[in-house]
């Protein structure tokens, strides 16, 4: 089961790597750093035959991936690099659910995807509507930067490569969208059905665009029987939208929850959080299964803000394999971002984020 090769540098990795991160053999140093973590992870075959004898049917399923508390040393601290995700999921849901490097370029490819952002290397950002005072005549201190213009700040960083823009808004009602609209039981406040939104939006990507990710003020729900979602995209339209996430109906509480008011650091966290997260859905990239990751699947807002920002060594490998960038570039990239955020906006998950990537950073140096 594990067969294993070599790399073009000498290094062998097994078989299970190649399913989990594919072919390794152009990948630089750095890559071979933060890939190699992934290839303690274990990986059974399942076979379609009661002997166990290969048909060409077997399917492989990561049931571990090491020691909860994977650290580096270096410099005298201890550092998480990749802390394995702990689930008590079955090997058949971990067999339909997770989603390899090899099962994602399957998809990608079927798609057409490799072909379309060979030619089409623009992500853009939509506004929908129109937001309050303090969104839309924000600005940063240290810059003339604006809200959307920071955001577009980020992206450029996490999707190293791809050229970013934001788009004029685009009103609606105006462009007489049908888009199904309820007011919820529990906050009595509008919420738009987030299918609706996609797929109108993605009628409103420019030709050259790989994907369009929309921003609305207006919460979102994706189905009758489910409360609330802060974001969802399509793969197959190459569309998301996201909305602020004011009233969650989980945690709402009459006469104590509020409204956004102001832009803080609580308020930018969710917002890079979320729009990471469905930007990779349309780079092909399914909820993670692997380790503590931005792709992890959550069932609250509360959840969804306490995963991490950045990739696992799976997920990071699928979006480099579509994307293109160096590791350590993007990560310097995404370095000097949040220095600059948090420097304005001081919070422990922006100083977190920076001490990760400033340890990862001297990891790929030694």
């Amino acid at each position: 089961m594990h067969r294993l090769c070599k790399s073009k540098n000498g290094k062998r990795h097994s078989k299970k790597c190649q399913s989990l991160l594919g072919n390794l053999k152009q990948i630089d140093a750095a890559g071979w750093s933060v890939y190699g973590i992934a290839c303690n992870c274990s990986l059974n075959t399942t076979y379609s035959s009661s002997d166990h004898q290969p048909t060409g049917n077997e399917s492989e399923v990561v049931t571990n991936c090491g020691h909860p508390n994977t650290e580096i040393v270096f410099s005298g601290r201890r550092q998480k690099t990749f802390v394995p995700l702990e689930h008590k999921k079955s090997e058949y849901q971990l067999k339909i659910e997770q989603q390899t490097y090899r099962q994602w370029k399957a998809v990608m490819e079927l798609g057409f995807r490799f072909l379309k952002i060979k030619f089409k290397r623009k992500v853009y950002i939509q506004p929908l509507d129109d937001f309050p005072n303090f969104i839309k005549d924000f600005v940063f201190k240290s810059s003339t930067t604006n809200f959307f213009q920071m955001l577009k700040a980020f992206m450029e960083s996490f999707f190293l490569g791809m050229e970013v823009q934001v788009l004029p808004p685009v009103d609606t009602v105006r462009d007489k969208w049908q888009t199904r609209s309820r007011f919820h039981n529990i906050t009595g406040k509008k919420q738009l059905l987030v299918t609706d939104v996609y797929k109108q939006l993605r009628k409103y990507t420019p030709r050259d665009g790989y994907c369009i990710l929309g921003i609305i003020w207006t919460d979102l729900y994706p189905r009758e029987d489910l409360n609330f979602v802060l974001g969802e995209a399509s793969q197959g339209d190459c569309s998301g939208v996201m909305s602020f996430g004011r009233f969650e109906p989980k945690s709402y509480q009459e006469g104590i929850s509020t409204d956004i008011e102001k832009v803080d650091a609580a308020l930018l966290w969710k917002m890079i959080k979320v729009m990471s997260h469905e930007t990779c859905h349309m780079f092909g990239l399914a909820h993670c299964l692997f380790y503590e990751c931005a792709m992890n699947e959550s069932k609250s807002v509360k959840e969804a803000l306490s995963q991490p920002l950045f990739l696992c060594p799976v997920c990071l490998r699928k979006l480099q394999r579509v994307v293109g960038f160096s590791i350590q570039e993007r990560y310097k990239k995404l370095l000097d971002y949040l220095e600059m955020l948090g420097s304005e906006f001081p919070s422990v998950e922006f100083e977190d984020s920076v001490q990760w990537l400033k340890s990862m950073l001297e990891y790929l140096d030694m």
